[in-house]
């Protein structure tokens, strides 16, 4: 397609095919011009009810249906939705989990690492592409559907066999080797088995079983992707992708979009206490990944409505609308939600009812404004859209995966997801754009492009990302990295000093004392900016070792040095600022805690302190402007000179006022009416204003 794909997803089998014909001119009304189909339930199972008899005529009709009526078909190979035959064939095909216990979820229970099972699945992936390849109104291919959601590990026979295989592939076959770096005295492959394992040896709290442990699971499924797209390449030529979800151990982001066509995400935001920050995040793992490898950026799955799960919260249809559109902002080509109408059967966790579109009786709720509103905007200025593309980020932000995953079995894996997430909402709310670097692309990419690099906390740091990151200093890049940074490396081990990795000496300091505090003040003095600002969950103190302190609690301890290493500035601090911004609760939670420390005050200060430190690095927004607060997210577009910025307000409450420092004639605001010139306030700047829960989209023409 060479539009906008602006999409919803629609199920045959799960709606009667009566009334198809008429949803999709209601679809089309609301400006919804493609949909997907079949890639997670009705998948497989409703195709192949028996071995090797296809059945496609349900999908047939509702295919033929839909571009009858000018919606575009993105087809699904829905691997995760197992026949039942097949369990009744192998009855170890479920995946089981470290306690011994089946999986049970209607989908992604079987285990990918069966054998027999992936014979079974290749035949299914290989029929279903020859059936709709060069099929009329299908432009776009699913394989499977957020595999592995619910199920991140697995116990069973054929996971043991193929961890075993990945391990001695690994290790080259030297147990010994795999023995030294694990701290354990195994005598045989045979006797490994997955990290906490129901059978073998017992293995909790051996870090180096579980990090490898969770690389083969990752692996497992960057594998299972890759494979699965091969054998559709030589049959169609359109593009195929596959769907990422926000769960930590379900594959890397970044492999998993490797063989696909497309860098899509999955975005439920409005389920969070905090949606700004988590649909930010998000957006820029998948915008970051889609700019590094030169491939759109499309959003697989976002919020049509409240998500009905059964602890509901309010969700207003401008909270929605603005998701939407900061995803436009962010570069996205296309959008499908998820969904229009309820299917007639509904996993139990969700009873969506009326949280759509359309109600069960398609009668429309006011969450149908949203695609109408988005049609109108598209209508308008869709070819502006399209042109741009985001502009270049001059703040890497590291992605710590190994440390998230550390996290889940040490105990700070909500720290660290928190401080990951926030520390983007940082610069978000100093109007500045990030890039997020996972450590393959940290290692392996030229780091002098930007001028500062932020790391979260990352309790663990491999050792050559703290190479890349000395080399970065020295050569003039400026660092800044939270508290608790590299206490052990790749391999679980401990590092001599804390910080390790060798960046003890970037940084001018080494670790005095850690703990975990309550929230506490401290204050801080650097070049022209003093100020004192309330810290929470971590403090660290340090020993100077040629670093210059910026920032200290309130009895004297040192918790901020500065240093210059090389060429470079490097910021050590012994606090966590980015855990003023947790996403809080989400759309399984009954309660949240997101703000338990936090106030807007307190956010600001923090904002205000990175703010200058980047402006002491000769860094400025993309757009010169003043005003503005943290709950405002500005993303930014560019096409030759010309700039497209969207201003997205996610305050219930706080209107704000932004004066643009460019001149009236060049400024434009883009809405669902056309093109607009701004007002002009007193100082004879351009001004903008934006009301609580909206957004503005402002057009500014290169000279």
């Amino acid at each position: 397609m060479k539009s906008f794909i602006h999409g919803n997803t629609y199920y045959s089998h799960a709606h009667p095919p009566e009334e198809l014909e008429r949803n999709f001119v209601k679809m089309r009304e609301m400006g919804i011009n493609a949909v997907r189909v079949a890639e997670i339930w009705p998948g497989w199972s409703v195709i192949e009810r028996k071995q090797g008899t296809y059945e496609y005529g349900l999908l047939d009709d509702f295919v033929e249906k839909a571009v009858r009526n000018g919606i575009q078909v993105c087809m699904g190979v829905g691997i995760n939705d197992t026949p039942f035959w097949l369990f009744d064939k192998y009855d170890d095909l479920r995946c089981v989990s470290w306690e011994g216990k089946k999986a049970a979820r209607r989908i992604h229970s079987a285990c990918v690492d069966h054998p027999a099972y992936r014979r079974h699945m290749e035949a299914f992936i290989e029929n279903i592409t020859n059936r709709y390849a060069g099929y009329e109104g299908i432009f776009s291919w699913q394989l499977g559907n957020e595999i592995r959601c619910g199920h991140a590990y697995c116990d069973c026979g054929s996971t043991r066999i193929r961890f075993r295989q990945w391990l001695k592939m690994k290790y080259s076959g030297n147990l010994a080797a795999l023995n030294r770096e694990w701290g354990v005295e195994y005598s045989a492959w045979e006797e490994i088995y997955p990290y906490k394992s129901s059978e073998g040896a017992p293995t909790e709290g051996i870090i180096g079983h579980y990090l490898n442990t969770m690389a083969f699971t990752n692996w497992s499924l960057e594998e299972l992707l890759s494979w699965g797209v091969a054998i559709m390449r030589p049959i169609t030529d359109l593009p195929i992708f596959h769907n990422h979800f926000q769960q930590v151990g379900s594959g890397n982001y970044w492999k998993l979009t490797e063989p696909c066509d497309a860098s899509v995400m999955d975005i439920y935001a409005v389920t969070y206490d905090e949606p700004g920050i988590y649909n930010g995040y998000l957006l820029d793992i998948a915008g970051s990944i889609a700019r590094q490898t030169g491939k759109p950026l499309w959003i697989g799955e976002t919020t049509a409505a409240q998500y009905g799960t059964f602890q509901r919260i309010p969700v207003d249809q401008r909270l929605i609308e603005n998701c939407v559109m900061e995803q436009l902002g962010a570069g996205a080509k296309a959008i499908f939600y998820f969904r229009h109408k309820s299917p007639i059967w509904e996993q139990p966790h969700k009873f969506t009812g009326s949280q759509a579109f359309l109600r069960i009786d398609e009668s429309e709720t006011a969450y149908a404004q949203t695609p109408r509103n988005v049609e109108r905007f598209l209508q308008l200025h869709e070819e502006t859209i399209l042109k741009c593309s985001p502009v270049d980020a001059e703040i890497g932000l590291y992605y710590p995966e190994e440390s998230l995953l550390l996290g889940s079995e040490a105990g700070f894996r909500e720290d660290a997801l928190n401080s990951a997430f926030g520390s983007r909402a940082i610069w978000a709310g100093a109007q500045l754009a990030v890039e997020l670097l996972d450590t393959d692309t940290l290692i392996g990419t030229d780091l002098s492009r930007f001028k500062i690099i932020h790391l979260p906390l990352a309790y663990l740091l491999p050792s050559k990302v703290g190479e890349a990151l000395r080399n970065y200093v020295r050569e003039g890049g400026t660092l800044i990295s939270e508290g608790r940074l590299g206490y052990v490396n790749e391999f679980g081990q401990l590092y001599d000093v804390q910080p390790g990795a060798g960046l003890d000496e970037v940084f001018g300091a080494r670790e005095d004392l850690f703990y975990n505090t309550s929230p506490f003040l401290a204050d801080y003095e650097l070049e022209g900016m003093e100020g004192r600002a309330e810290f929470h969950t971590v403090k660290q103190t340090f020993r100077l070792q040629g670093g210059q302190p910026f920032m200290k609690s309130e009895d004297g301890e040192v918790c901020g040095v500065r240093h210059t290493y090389g060429k470079g500035t490097a910021y050590l601090l012994g606090v966590a600022p980015s855990l003023h911004f947790k996403i809080g609760s989400g759309k399984y939670d009954r309660a949240s805690e997101a703000r338990a420390h936090t106030t807007a005050a307190q956010r600001e200060a923090v904002c205000r302190l990175f703010k200058h430190i980047a402006q002491l690095h000769h860094m400025e927004p993309p757009i010169t402007m003043t005003g503005g607060h943290p709950n405002l997210t500005v993303r930014y577009l560019q096409e030759g000179k010309s700039k497209l910025a969207f201003f997205v307000n996610y305050s219930k409450k706080e209107k704000t006022v932004i004066s643009l420092k460019h001149p009236a004639m060049r400024c434009f605001q883009l809405d669902h009416e056309g093109q607009h010139a701004l007002r002009v306030g007193e100082d004879g700047q351009t001004v903008l204003e934006i009301d609580e829960m909206s957004w503005k989209a402002i057009l500014i023409e290169g000279e």
